[in-house]
């Protein structure tokens, strides 16, 4: 709805990598603004001190729609813990990897997720057109996610 207020968080780790450097977390927020005019966004730094996950929670409640960026979140624990803290306010929220698909495997009860494998432009851009229904969901997974989806698994073979 548009009236619905749209929260998109990333992560400064997204932006660690020499690749992502040259794009700017906003542009995740603005990817997302082109498709809905009332987004807030919200930058965790890649180490949040305890006033900083307050601060997400808190936008979390405000917020009707959580869009969170993961990067690699399987092996950090620590974004991992961000994004368990959103489920925990049990708001809608979707996913977006950034890096590998396995970060569903830290957070298996996500309901809605999305792989881009990369933090470019037209990636997010992708991503934002995918999550509003401009274009249908595409691809398949290059790997399985155990316990969860089988290799090649596409969105419109289930529950993904």
């Amino acid at each position: 709805e548009p009236d619905e207020q749209i929260l998109v968080i990333t992560h400064q780790k997204a932006r660690l990598a020499s690749t992502h450097r040259r794009y700017p977390s906003a542009f995740l927020a603005e990817s997302i603004r082109q498709q809905h005019g009332n987004v807030r966004a919200l930058d965790i730094s890649a180490h949040p001190t305890s006033g900083e996950r307050k601060a997400m929670r808190r936008a979390a409640r405000a917020a009707d729609v959580i869009i969170m960026a993961t990067v690699n979140a399987n092996l950090d624990q620590q974004e991992a813990e961000l994004m368990q803290a959103l489920i925990q306010l049990e708001r809608p929220i979707v996913g977006i990897a950034l890096g590998n698909p396995y970060d569903l495997l830290a957070f298996p009860e996500l309901r809605t997720y999305v792989a881009t494998y990369e933090y470019t432009v037209p990636a997010l851009t992708a991503a934002a057109r995918t999550i509003f229904g401009v274009v249908p969901a595409q691809g398949r997974l290059p790997v399985s996610l155990p316990g969860l989806y089988p290799l090649a698994h596409a969105a419109g073979d289930g529950s993904l």
